[in-house]
């Protein structure tokens, strides 16, 4: 579903700024979607990780998506990173704040897709998840380095640390963050 195209279930709140005025509804956006139901991408979930005691600190993640800088903020009392914009925290219509207990960066190829221009003549870009390739994971203030593989189109995306394990995430969402290789991180 994207908005560019007219699908159903999003608006523009004219109250606030654009790009952060687009709003959408996933009540009907889920209603208008014909899916298979859940179907495994990758994520392997797990309450601990032992591999978090040595990892380095990383209370803030900053990378860029694009040309938009993009930063979460680790809030140990939450036990989520917080997204951020230009150092403020990006807070729900409720005033909680925007946060996950992991924040996944994964590098992918990225090339301009010259068939598809928006409707302010913007030439979008294509992000390429099949095959291999960096991925960080920013867990409990901690980072761990690992790769990613996803040989097919059906295919889950695998997540694993220098040793082929699987990354595990922490219970409760993620962040992920899909960059061009050598962006900061």
């Amino acid at each position: 579903m994207i908005n560019d195209r007219g699908q159903v279930g999003f608006l523009r709140d004219h109250s606030r700024p654009a790009p952060y005025n687009l709003v959408s509804d996933l009540a009907k956006v889920s209603a208008a979607v014909k899916g298979d139901g859940v179907r495994n991408v990758g994520f392997t979930w797990a309450v601990g990780d032992p591999r978090l005691v040595g990892a380095k600190p990383a209370t803030t993640v900053t990378t860029r998506v694009g040309s938009t800088r993009v930063a979460f903020v680790w809030d140990a009392k939450l036990a989520r990173y917080v997204r951020t914009i230009d150092g403020r925290r990006v807070r729900t219509v409720s005033g909680d704040p925007v946060a996950m207990p992991n924040v996944l960066v994964q590098f992918c190829q990225i090339n301009a897709d010259r068939s598809d221009i928006d409707v302010n003549g913007n030439v979008s870009m294509f992000t390429k998840t099949i095959g291999s390739g960096r991925v960080v994971l920013f867990r409990n203030g901690r980072r761990i380095e690992g790769t990613w593989s996803r040989p097919s189109l059906g295919a889950p995306t695998a997540f694993t640390d220098a040793a082929g394990k699987p990354l595990l995430l922490a219970p409760g969402g993620t962040f992920v963050a899909l960059v061009r290789p050598g962006a900061p991180v």
